[in-house]
């Protein structure tokens, strides 16, 4: 009799169980079907709303392009991370821009949709992403018959887009970085710094000091991944947008599948995106090169201190150039663009439009 009850006990318990998992699978989809509702609209003639998988230097690729009208600029972003799409969270800043530009996505290398496309070639060279990215502008322009290409990189994406315009810098009218990354050694360093300035606790402060004395001595941190931790705790205003509201995005995008989802976590598992750390990490700085000639704009939050505002300040007042700008936002940390949707994008098309002398 006692068996017979905890038998029931299970079964009941398993019912429970997959009756939640059901209800969420169908919140998920009756989402999916609202943001697709909300931004695949009804094409006019002249509009443009495409997916499609392009080759690169042999490499393959997704790419999602959108606008409401096809004869625009075309504005293409790069993304963050490596490793973290912004195809699957677009619905969140996008649907603006599609009124004043032809907006792409591009999923890289071993990134969201791009993931399963190259499965015998696991690492890229940061000097390999700059040869995709010109042939994939290539493509852009070849296809939608227009000249007017303005890259906007985002955090890792700024470093891509240096790299770029470095080497192809008349291949494109205008570079705009958001949240742009400088140097990662002393980015590091400003957030310890900026960490410590918040903390309240003499414990906290003693332990941050600590820390950025070895640093600055050029040594690693002891206990580095607790003080990682603190300082992105104390950082908390550019970690606004919580982990659980990026997934959620994610999970109900009406672009991104199961599959599509469960690679945002591979692609940071794998050896697909070392190369491109290790170079973030260690090789980049934006100070090797000051002189360009097409127009360069620096977007930051106001309270960006993981991509240093003050550093881009610093850099920006060296830099010489055509055209030149450097716009903070006010209420944003280093996600400008779920942080202050509306505020990013008027700034972006403000100065994409003065750099391309539009109206």
């Amino acid at each position: 009799m006692k068996r017979k009850k905890e038998k029931k006990k299970k079964i009941r318990k398993r019912k429970i169980f997959y009756f939640i998992f059901l209800a969420f699978i169908l919140v998920i989809e009756l989402a999916k079907l609202d943001d697709d509702k909300k931004i695949n609209y009804l094409l006019e003639e002249k509009s443009i709303r495409e997916e499609k998988i392009v080759v690169a230097n042999k490499r393959e690729y997704y790419l999602n392009i959108r606008g409401r009208d096809r004869t625009k600029p075309i504005l293409l972003f790069l993304h963050g991370g490596p490793g973290v799409p912004m195809t699957n969270s677009m619905r969140r800043y996008q649907l603006p821009f599609e009124d004043d530009f032809v907006v792409v996505n591009w999923d890289q290398f071993y990134t969201g949709k791009s993931y399963g496309l190259n499965k015998n070639k696991k690492i890229i060279s940061m000097e390999d992403s700059v040869e995709d990215l010109d042939e994939i502008i290539r493509i852009l322009k070849r296809d939608l018959k227009q000249e007017d290409l303005v890259v906007v990189g985002f955090s890792y994406g700024t470093i891509l887009g240096v790299n770029y315009i470095n080497k192809y810098e008349n291949n494109i009218s205008a570079y705009i970085g958001v949240g742009q990354s400088t140097n990662y050694k002393r980015e590091d360093l400003e957030g310890y710094k900026r960490a410590r300035d918040l903390s309240s606790s003499l414990l906290g402060r003693s332990f941050l000091d600590w820390t950025i004395r070895r640093i600055e001595k050029d040594k690693r941190p002891i206990f580095k991944g607790l003080a990682q931790l603190i300082k992105y705790q104390k950082l908390s205003y550019e970690k606004r947008l919580n982990v659980f509201q990026n997934i959620w995005y994610s999970l109900t995008s009406s672009y991104y599948g199961i599959m599509d989802n469960f690679s945002l976590v591979a692609s940071q598992l794998n050896r697909s995106q070392y190369e491109l750390k290790r170079y973030m990490k260690e090789d980049f700085d934006i100070e090797d090169r000051k002189n360009y000639q097409l127009p360069i704009i620096f977007i930051s939050g106001a309270h960006d201190y993981l991509s240093s505002k003050d550093l881009v300040k610093t850099y920006y007042d060296s830099l010489e150039t055509s055209y030149k700008s450097y716009r903070l936002i006010e209420k944003a940390g280093h996600s400008p663009f779920k942080e202050s949707p509306r505020q990013t994008y008027l700034m972006i098309k403000e100065e994409a439009y003065r750099a391309l002398a539009l109206d």
